[in-house]
């Protein structure tokens, strides 16, 4: 694309999201030559994708010029640092790398010497003070940026390929009939609906891909249940079964109304569990110490007073 334009035709055109905002403009353009699987590459150009990606590039360029030269001032000052060409090279290979301008920048490394002279001892100074040479080495950042490299980037903003196994318009049988739209599959709908599939805080690969195999598992299950059902549905010639809300037919069942249409249903409590067997063996084979039961122990038995005999009065 950098060294011949595609001639793009205009297949849609839509207006700006916000007044004011220029209209986003849709052109394709087929390939000359094939995949190499063979099959068709149609280019696919987008306006807004362009807009987006001119601006990305230009503002990773800014920031990159700016970071080199805070980093040439902190090269250039009295306390300096960095004081070998080699930590300036990363120094500066590192800013690049952080704002992600390194394939459109390059920086070269420059070598200056600074010449002071400074008193040789203290005190006042006279006509036999010495004022010994000092030499330090400076350096500098001076930078490129490949206008080459840019133009050849931004030859190719907002092209999107897409490769197609369907023939071009005048070798269809029927040139006039449009593609279907592409259909979701159900599976995809019901990891986010139903499984309430969201974005977790993992930071392993290996716990987020554990997570989502317990998914894919919950998705074939789910995918088995509705196979199971309407194979049993044509067999027995049932064309639709009451399962939406308001007991309204529902010609394809799918596994969550099947879980809804069952969950009041309970499982019944478990059998309360039997006192264990006494050990027989065990038993048998104990001493009489530890078998014998502990002797009883005897009941106070409480004293019985006389009747008095001055106040007794026997019956009769």
């Amino acid at each position: 694309m950098a060294r011949e334009a595609p001639q793009f035709t205009e297949a849609a055109r839509r207006p700006g999201k916000r007044k004011g905002d220029p209209d986003s403009v849709w052109s394709v353009c087929p390939a000359p030559f094939p995949s190499s699987e063979g099959h068709r590459i149609v280019w696919v150009h987008s306006s807004v994708k362009a807009r987006c990606e001119e601006t990305a590039r230009t503002e990773r360029i800014q920031r990159a010029r700016l970071a080199i030269a805070d980093l040439g001032q902190r090269l250039a000052g009295p306390r300096a640092r960095i004081s070998s060409r080699v930590a300036a090279e990363q120094a500066a290979a590192a800013t690049l790398a952080a704002t992600g301008a390194q394939r459109w920048i390059t920086v070269t490394v420059s070598e200056r010497t600074e010449d002071s002279f400074r008193q040789q001892k203290r005190g006042r100074p006279g006509r036999e003070t010495r004022y010994p040479k000092t030499t330090k080495t400076r350096y500098g950042l001076d930078i490129h940026i490949d206008a080459d490299r840019v133009r050849h980037d931004a030859a190719s903003d907002g092209c999107i390929p897409l490769i197609s196994q369907r023939p071009p318009a005048h070798r269809r049988r029927n040139p006039h009939r449009l593609p279907l739209p592409a259909q979701p599959r159900e599976a995809h709908h019901q990891l986010k609906s139903v499984h309430d599939a969201a974005p977790v805080t993992l930071h392993s690969p290996h716990r987020i891909e554990a997570l989502f195999a317990c998914h894919f598992i919950a998705l074939l299950c789910c995918c088995l249940i509705e196979r199971q059902l309407r194979q049993a549905m044509a067999r027995k010639g049932i064309t639709e079964l009451p399962l939406y809300h308001e007991d309204r037919a529902c010609t394809a069942p799918t596994a969550d109304r099947v879980f809804d249409h069952f969950a009041d249903v309970q499982a019944p409590p478990p059998h309360p569990r039997r006192p264990p067997r006494p050990d027989v063996r065990a038993a048998a084979h104990a001493t009489p110490a530890a078998t014998a039961r502990p002797p009883r122990r005897a009941r106070p038995r409480l004293p019985q007073h006389d009747p008095d005999p001055l106040t007794f009065t026997p019956a009769g």
